[in-house]
């Protein structure tokens, strides 16, 4: 995969992202199948509050009328007359709340009179969805995808700076410990230590390290002598050894 490559899949990824549902979007569809469950797959929330009577096209009608016809429907169906309207009751008020915001209502209307209509639900196919021409636009997958380059990366950061952060003060308490245990100069002078590493301690594998000045070397079998410096041998991490960053723009080895 090229480099224009990735960049264009992961942009389509991200980008189709913006499509997945909100949480305002799934209560509204949820609200829809409920009352085309209880009244009929015609039903809509203009027709449930009697509005269709004002203006069968339900473009004119404004909050004014809205809010009248909502407060005469509440007195006649209100639970104090009849326990039995608990249900209505409620379902009034959820439906006024959505005619009357205005991005709410905007958002109605747009599925109301789309071709496509509301989405569908189905478990087995990730929650709401759309169908047209076999291509479906699945909320549940764009969920996953959203967990895959947001949530996901963010945690992923997180472990990443942590085991930075651990191997670094490891490294700053082993170089602590062999200045207090070895370092007799008082950091003034050079003191080379030999240390047996090997499992049996038979001293198959021997690893040197030089106390110069203050500060603790690694000194290398061609005699080469680096600094221990837990900044510099533990580097920070890169924005592409995230996760799924990794997987588009890791360099090949």
């Amino acid at each position: 995969m090229t480099s224009n490559t990735r960049l264009v899949f992961l942009f389509a990824i991200i980008a189709s992202i913006a499509y997945a549902y909100t949480k305002e979007e799934i209560e509204m569809f949820q609200f829809q199948m409920e009352l085309n469950k209880k009244y009929g797959k015609d039903m809509n929330i203009y027709k449930f509050l009697k509005l269709d009577n004002i203006d069968p096209n339900y473009k004119n009608i404004n909050n004014k009328q809205i809010i009248k016809q909502v407060r005469k429907l509440s007195a006649k169906y209100h639970p104090d007359k009849n326990k039995k309207y608990i249900k209505l009751y409620q379902r009034i008020n959820i439906a006024k709340d959505i005619l009357l915001n205005h991005e709410s209502r905007k958002n109605y209307d747009y599925y109301l009179n789309s071709s496509r209509g509301f989405p569908k639900y189905d478990f087995i196919k990730g929650g709401f969805y759309h169908s047209l021409k076999d291509k479906l636009q699945l909320n549940g997958i764009l969920l996953l995808l959203f967990v895959l380059m947001v949530i996901c990366p963010f945690f992923h950061m997180l472990y990443l700076k942590s085991t930075i952060f651990g191997k670094r003060m490891k490294m700053n308490q082993f170089i602590d410990a062999i200045i207090e245990q070895h370092d007799d100069t008082n950091g003034l002078g050079v003191k080379y230590l030999k240390f047996d590493t090997s499992e049996k301690q038979d001293e198959s594998q021997i690893d040197e390290l030089c106390i110069k000045f203050g500060k603790v070397y690694s000194v290398e079998k061609d005699g080469k002598e680096i600094l221990m410096d837990p900044n510099v041998l533990i580097p920070n991490m890169k924005i592409v050894d995230v996760f799924p960053l990794n997987l588009f723009f890791a360099k090949k080895k």
